[in-house]
């Protein structure tokens, strides 16, 4: 259906077997054959998403001509396509823009908000304090021991903005990265560079390094999206098809909201808490209650996920291109002819190999060990920054052995333990959707959970467990023990250095945990390079 917008429909339709002809004869030939250089055009990433990623939102067919009269221009000509765009017309625009943001920025943005984080850090403690909301208080951690704290919220923001800053600006530098996207890379206005455009669609895949198919549960369903399958699988069939469900960015998106309410409840709530609550208790309430809200996003995005799952495997379990709709009944006699050509075994074999080989390909890639390092990283981008910028900062005028003892802890906790106990929360989540699923006899939607109270129920039991682990047990240990023996080494009779040995054996554990459930996570495949 992708291909659909490039479809001249007002055309008199040519033959059935005339065009699969034509087509075949350029799909088993594509990969010596490249359109011919005023076709072979790719949008950089630049071009495709500018504009908030305005051209996904609407069909081109639908937009006045003086629009579809521009779309041609922001491509350009190219020896190489990084990555062939496959997506159904009938999707919502801003769940492609997000998932292709995601997919292109998500590891800057990591790398931006930890520097942000570190800079705003070493300039609020050695360049210029800001004085405004910055508390300095010696009662964090009575009634155990003393210790000065500088608190700053504004450190915070600086690399929380920073890293969302940057799933804009990254994009926008991305332009030698190319994208095939058919409503700007064939022309929408032009009738014969229409068609030679559809009918080298072989070669434009015998150009293209992948496959990107922005997956919802429309997309098996549109036989336009299939042939592109089908015609990426024959030119290219060892390489793999990335499949990327569009509800991901969902997910990601839950747990950033939660996140950032949760770690904006630490970084401005923290100070006063202490007060209020004597010392260390406001630290541990501040720090359980902030911990509730983060693997809350986290278990609701784990159920979303294995709903979006259990979707994906009915489609594949049932697939068969015969049952595809298509808009015009021409394109369907047309692409059926063109399967049965360039498949071994015609359309019985592709409808298997769908089934199978795919299916199994896609849903390891895809979702095999559940929400990937990256995409939870990047849902918990304000806890890194709460972690590395306010985390670092506070601890600037304390002992030495307390410095680093928070520099082996703080880093651990944001790019380890957090994630950990999110990946938990998120196989929690996963459990739960499948125990709706089950019980419900057929399938069911995220909203229809979460509305069931035994579901509802366990959520939030899976939160509260993920805020014990994290601000409970890894806090209390790593941190506030480590912190103790650092300060009052005398209580237990051992040195203020023995400290870090207790430190990094805590949170060396958690290294280790962290690097096993992760090691086996999909990983975005694709070079990112501006």
């Amino acid at each position: 259906e992708s291909l659909l917008a490039t479809r001249d429909v007002n055309a008199p339709p040519a033959s059935g077997n005339h065009l699969a002809d034509a087509l075949a004869k350029y799909i088993a030939a594509a990969a010596a054959l490249h359109p011919p250089r005023r076709i072979r055009r790719g949008a950089s990433v630049a071009s495709a998403l500018s504009k908030y990623g305005q051209i996904f939102t609407a069909n081109p067919d639908k937009l006045p001509y003086e629009q579809r009269a521009l779309l041609f221009g922001r491509s350009e000509v190219v020896e190489q396509i990084d990555a062939f765009v496959s997506h159904s017309w009938g999707s919502p625009g801003y769940m492609k823009y997000m998932t292709l943001l995601l997919e292109e920025a998500a590891p800057y943005a990591i790398v931006t908000n930890c520097l942000a984080s570190l800079l705003a850090a070493f300039f609020q403690g050695h360049v210029y304090e800001i004085s405004f909301g910055t508390t300095r208080m010696t009662y964090g951690f009575e009634p155990f021991f003393t210790l000065l704290q500088v608190w700053s919220p504004w450190i915070w923001f600086a690399g929380v903005a920073a890293g969302y800053v940057t799933f804009l600006v990254v994009p926008a530098l991305k332009r030698r990265r190319f994208y095939f996207v058919d409503g700007l890379c064939i022309s929408q206005t032009d009738a014969e560079l229409k068609l030679q455009g559809i009918r080298h669609l072989g070669g434009f895949v015998a150009l293209s390094r992948s496959l990107l198919v922005m997956w919802d549960e429309q997309y098996l369903s549109r036989l336009w999206c299939v042939y592109e399958l089908a015609v990426f699988r024959a030119v290219h069939p060892h390489r793999p098809v990335r499949l990327l469900p569009m509800r991901l960015s969902i997910a990601v998106a839950i747990i950033c909201v939660t996140m950032l309410v949760g770690t904006g409840f630490y970084a401005v709530g923290y100070p006063s808490l202490c007060a209020s609550l004597g010392g260390i208790a406001g630290f541990f309430v501040a720090a359980y209650l902030a911990s509730v809200l983060f693997y809350l996003g986290c278990t609701i995005a784990g159920v979303d996920l294995a709903l979006q799952r259990r979707v994906l495997e009915a489609q594949f379990d049932g697939f068969d291109a015969r049952a595809a709709s298509c808009y015009n009944e021409s394109d369907r006699v047309e692409i059926y002819a063109a399967i049965e050509r360039i498949t071994d075994g015609g359309l019985d074999a592709f409808n298997a190999m769908v089934r199978t080989t795919l299916k199994e390909e896609v849903l390891r890639r895809s979702f095999g060990g559940g929400l990937p390092y990256v995409y939870l990283m990047t849902g918990l981008l304000p806890l890194i920054a709460l972690a590395l910028g306010p985390g670092v900062a506070q601890l600037s005028e304390a002992p030495f052995i307390s410095r680093v003892d928070w520099y082996i802890y703080g880093p651990t906790f944001a790019f380890c333990t957090g994630p950990l106990v999110g990946a938990w929360c998120v196989d929690d989540g996963s459990a739960i959707a499948v125990r709706a699923s089950s019980a419900a006899g057929t399938a069911v939607k995220l909203a229809e959970v979460l509305r069931t109270p035994a579901s509802r129920n366990a959520v939030l039991r899976s939160a509260a467990r993920g805020a014990f682990w994290l601000a409970g047990v890894h806090c209390g240990i790593s941190y506030f023990l480590v912190q103790f023996i650092a300060n009052r080494p005398d209580y237990f009779g051992l040195r203020s250095v023995d400290s870090v040995w207790l430190a990094i054996v805590s949170n060396g554990y958690c290294v280790v945990r962290a690097y096993l459930t992760f090691r086996a996570t999909p990983v975005p495949e694709h070079e990112h390079r501006l």
